[in-house]
Order: structure tokens, then C-alpha cells, then sequence
């Protein structure tokens, strides 16, 4: 320091004595300590305010335009509803088919089995008139016609 004598105009310095006690040592490094945790809070604190800005940025944005957001929510609930009626018309539709398929394949299978009950009547008919038509021919002869299968002759033929 610099000692100014009131009575000479000499500057005079003193350089400053180091004291060191284990006092001052142990107070010095948690000097020290302190320093280093100062630095890294400090930093911390920087990253937030910076954080802080940026949410900030975010918010009035966001508040900005909450109402267009509200409205495209809106609009979607609407559509969401409107489509869930159409699904549950055409679902609708869709079981009507299904119960007309179901309606036409019982009567289909009802037309197969009149179908088969007829063809084995006609099957029937034609075996039976093949063995008509053979039985008749064995007993007809050439000039009887009074055999089975013809009418009796009438007086006036």
C-alpha cells in the first residue's frame, strides 16, 4: 500500500505481508469450494434463464393460438361423431346383407333338396318307363292288340 507522509511528498510502498494460519488456509480452500460450486449454480442458472425464455417464447404462442386449436379440436369432434354415424349406418347395412345371405342360402338349400327330390322322381319315371316300354314290347305280338298297354277295340272298328 501506499503510505503518504504528511510531512514529505515521498510515496513510500509497502508491499503487502502474507499471513498463513491453518485458519486462513482451511477458509481459503473452502474458499476455493465455494468458488467452483458458484461457477457450476452460475451456469445452471444461465441454461435456465435460457430455458425459461424459450418456454416463455412457447407459452404466448401457444396462447396465440388456443383458439384456432380449440376450433380444429372442435372441428375434429365434430367430424369424429359424423363418422361414427356413418359407420354405424353402413355397419347396419352391412348385417342386413349378411342376414339376406343367410336368408338366400337357406333357400337355396331348400331348392337343392326340392331339386333332388324331383330328379329322383324323374329318375324314377324314366327307369319305370324304360321297364314299361320293354315289358310291353315282349308281351305285345305283332297283331294282338289287346295286351296291356292297348285299349280295347271297340265295336265299331
Amino acid at each position: 500500500m501506499a503510505n503518504v507522509d504528511d510531512q514529505s511528498s515521498q510515496v513510500c510502498s509497502d508491499k503487502p505481508t502474507v499471513v498463513t494460519c491453518d485458519m486462513c488456509v482451511e477458509l481459503s480452500a473452502k474458499l476455493s469450494e465455494l468458488d467452483g460450486k458458484y461457477d457450476m449454480t452460475f451456469i445452471h442458472y444461465q441454461k435456465l434463464t435460457v430455458d425459461l425464455s424459450k418456454s416463455t417464447e412457447a407459452n404466448m404462442f401457444l396462447k396465440k393460438n388456443e383458439k384456432k386449436f380449440k376450433n380444429v379440436i372442435d372441428t375434429l369432434r365434430n367430424d369424429l361423431s359424423e363418422v361414427t354415424k356413418i359407420v354405424s349406418s353402413k355397419q347396419i347395412a352391412i348385417n342386413n346383407y349378411i342376414n339376406m345371405l343367410e336368408e338366400t342360402k337357406k333357400e337355396l338349400a331348400c331348392v337343392k333338396c326340392e331339386n333332388e327330390a324331383i330328379q329322383l322322381k324323374i329318375d324314377n319315371y324314366s327307369n319305370s318307363m324304360y321297364v314299361l316300354d320293354h315289358i310291353i314290347d315282349i308281351q305285345k305280338k305283332k297283331s294282338d292288340v289287346r295286351c296291356v298297354g292297348y285299349k280295347k277295340k271297340s265295336a265299331t272298328n
